[in-house]
């Protein structure tokens, strides 16, 4: 059988990535419900999970990543300020936004502001 070559018209796709971030409230007694909650939204605006790690540490605090077919979201948890730092990063921006939109309207905890800098003011 003699090999033949078929030519896939390709759609060249410009690369980009869209990102959002934010300080919220948590205390260590609300983390778990958080990352659950978090867990939640990914998956309601139609986020691929594809694998969650969570990492407490010793002393206290946390990070936790969601690998998403889409790209990831990082939590840092610092206890001795009771803040969390939240990233998400995606080639969806559709799924972005509608991520943020459900962290919003869901969140029972407080969003802090940060400067450019990513530091509270």
């Amino acid at each position: 059988m003699g090999s033949e070559l078929k030519h896939i018209q390709a759609k060249v796709v410009e690369p980009r990535m869209h990102s959002y971030s934010c300080w919220l409230v948590v205390s260590e007694s609300e983390l778990g419900c958080v990352l659950e909650d978090l867990s939640h939204s990914l998956q309601a605006v139609g986020f691929d999970v594809l694998s969650f790690q969570h990492v407490p540490f010793p002393g206290g605090g946390a990070t936790a990543f969601w690998v998403l077919a889409e790209s990831h979201l990082a939590v840092h948890h610092f206890v001795e300020s009771n803040t969390m730092f939240v990233e998400l990063t995606s080639c969806n921006e559709q799924k972005r936004e509608a991520f943020v939109r459900a962290l919003q309207i869901k969140k029972p905890y407080g969003e802090q502001s940060r400067t450019s800098s990513g530091l509270l003011d």
